[in-house]
């Protein structure tokens, strides 16, 4: 069986992530006050990277702008 490809790795791929995952605290706090820790933010992929964790392990990394 062939591995299903992701569409959030692509470059100009549309991503969604929580913003506690895109800024730091204090600038979450200051944007979305209340809902900085549940706030989802949108971006688009720019760059994706590929490589072994020091436990042999696949990492992939995306990189966006939002």
């Amino acid at each position: 069986m062939a591995p299903l490809s992701d569409p959030g790795i692509e470059i100009n791929a549309i991503v969604h992530a929580k913003a506690i995952h895109v800024q730091n605290f204090a600038e979450r706090a200051r944007l979305y006050g209340s809902a900085a820790t549940t706030k989802l933010v949108i971006g688009q992929v720019t760059d994706v990277s590929r490589s072994k964790s020091q436990n042999n392990r696949l990492v992939t990394t995306v990189t966006a702008r939002w």
